[in-house]
């Protein structure tokens, strides 16, 4: 019995050390040195070597023109959803002068004693205008949607 416990031990040993090492592997970030001189020596002066410096700087020259762009069109994105929340806060406010005039006939009728399915039926609110189509496709997160601004009194009635 004792063996089988020093058995499962060292096998859980070995499998522990085998994930801890796959872990640091991923976490190392490759700096440009690694990147350069990929563990071998190289000669400072050879053209593979000028030519990997150039295809470094391109790259880095690639990633912050990335980022300036997706820094832009995420500014885009911010004024267009800051656009379209004023006008659904105006939209709102308009519906609520037909909500108050249907009430206010709704009691009128309820007065007379009319019958509930003679009245008119309350209005519908329009719908939570939409950000444009080139929008959604901004830095990868099209698929968010904002859920927590949605209320109960946003519903359609």
């Amino acid at each position: 019995m004792m063996e089988e416990t020093n058995a499962q031990l060292l096998y859980q040993n070995l499998h522990l050390r085998r994930q801890n090492q796959a872990l640091h592997n991923k976490e190392k970030k490759k700096n440009e040195q690694s990147l350069l001189f990929n563990g071998e020596g190289k000669v400072l002066s050879s053209d593979a070597f000028t030519e990997k410096l150039r295809e470094l700087q391109e790259a880095r020259q690639a990633a912050a023109e990335k980022r300036t762009r997706n820094a832009d069109t995420r500014k885009a994105k911010k004024d267009a959803l800051a656009a379209i929340e004023e006008e659904w806060v105006k939209i709102k406010a308009a519906h609520e002068v037909p909500i108050m005039t249907w009430q206010l006939e709704c009691q009128r009728l309820a007065s007379e004693g009319m019958a509930k399915r003679t009245w008119p039926k309350k209005p519908v609110r329009p719908l939570k205008p939409k950000l444009p189509p080139n929008l959604h496709s901004v830095d990868g997160d099209a698929g968010e949607e904002n859920d927590e601004d949605f209320d109960e009194d946003d519903q359609i009635d």
